[in-house]
């Protein structure tokens, strides 16, 4: 039987979605506070991301055939299609949103931009979830499951911010991002309780996968949310090497509760895997 994990597919949604929050929060330091380089730092940082997690997803597709059908089919809508659009789409706005941001006079364009990177960036972390919900899984059939994808990814996505910028410039000041980085933290810990809730109203028992959940609750919610309200707490006058370390460690529990949560995900499509397996061998395809 194929592994049920499909970690390609896991590890897309998971660096694209943490990558494109990133971006919406350097788009959104064009508003409420941040430098040039630190923006231009964190966009960097956050299209590798999301380009290296579009990479994942193709490593899914049994032949380079299927990805140029993919292509071809963009328009069609489907799950795939609409991940590919809106990936494609940030990393088009991106691109021209990091050249507008070595150019001088061009502010209310590249504010634009920043605006289209916060929509996309959002929408990116969505989407890589929605995609699964289908009936034909209980443990996936709930728009639960792509709001936990978003809120993981946003609490990743704020720490990641966070990091880069308080790496790239020592002008940047962590002050005024202590509130949405506490508040994107405590956004991933809800959707998280929020999933593993409805797994067991549906019947699953995640008591049974006592590790991936555990990881999913100490760092998804534990650290991240110690990490945040840290930052907030040295934020007005704390040593930035101490932030940026506060940064770092949230940033890898955010993540991990991110991966718990997609692991559970499939952990508890097992049953279902078992059945396509058992139908491909009687048909022998």
């Amino acid at each position: 039987m194929e592994e049920i994990i499909q970690w390609p597919l896991v590890l897309f949604s998971l660096l694209a979605g943490a990558g494109g929050c990133a971006f919406a929060f350097a788009g959104a330091s064009e508003f409420v506070g941040g430098t040039k380089r630190a923006r231009f730092a964190v966009g960097i940082v956050s299209l590798v991301l999301v380009v290296v997690g579009g990479l994942f997803s193709v490593l899914h597709l049994a032949s380079p055939q299927h990805v140029m059908a993919a292509v071809r089919h963009v328009f069609s809508f489907s799950g795939v299609s609409v991940e590919l659009m809106v990936l494609g789409l940030l990393v088009v706005v991106g691109v021209v949103y990091l050249v507008l941001s070595k150019r001088s006079g061009v502010d209310g364009a590249r504010k634009g931009f920043a605006v289209a990177g916060i929509v996309l960036g959002l929408l990116l972390a969505f989407v890589t979830g929605h995609g699964y919900v289908i009936s034909a899984k209980a443990a996936w059939f709930t728009e639960i499951l792509p709001i936990a994808y978003l809120g993981t990814s946003l609490a990743a996505g704020a720490l990641l911010f966070l990091l880069v910028s308080l790496a790239a410039d020592k002008e940047f000041s962590a002050k005024p991002w202590g509130v949405p980085v506490v508040a994107a933290s405590i956004v991933g810990a809800v959707t998280i309780v929020a999933y593993l809730a409805y797994l067991q109203s549906a019947g699953f028992d995640v008591a049974s996968q006592a590790l991936v959940t555990g990881l999913a609750v100490a760092c998804g919610i534990v650290v991240a949310i110690g990490c945040s309200i840290a930052i907030l707490r040295c934020a007005a006058g704390g040593n930035r090497q101490t932030l940026t370390v506060l940064a770092a460690v949230g940033f890898v529990g955010a993540l991990a509760g991110g991966l718990a949560v997609r692991m559970l995900m499939w952990l508890f499509s097992e049953g279902f895997m078992e059945l396509f397996e058992a139908a491909r061998v009687v048909l022998n395809c």
